[in-house]
């Protein structure tokens, strides 16, 4: 078990909460880590079926 595991998840909620206080605009802020988000998710998952195609490729199936 890890001690700092927690330490470091509350760390990182005091800091966004800092950050949300001292930013005026907290839609962009939103939005944009929103597209990060979906851009992201896109990326791995377009990267997955890339694999899962060379490996069925590859096994012959």
């Amino acid at each position: 078990m890890n001690p700092f595991k927690g330490l470091g998840v509350a760390l990182l909620t005091g800091i966004i909460i800092l950050a949300v206080m001292r930013i005026s605009n907290l839609d962009l802020v939103i939005f944009v880590g929103s597209l990060m988000v979906i851009v992201l998710s896109l990326g791995t998952y377009l990267a997955s079926v890339k694999r899962r195609r060379r490996d069925r490729r590859i096994a012959g199936g």
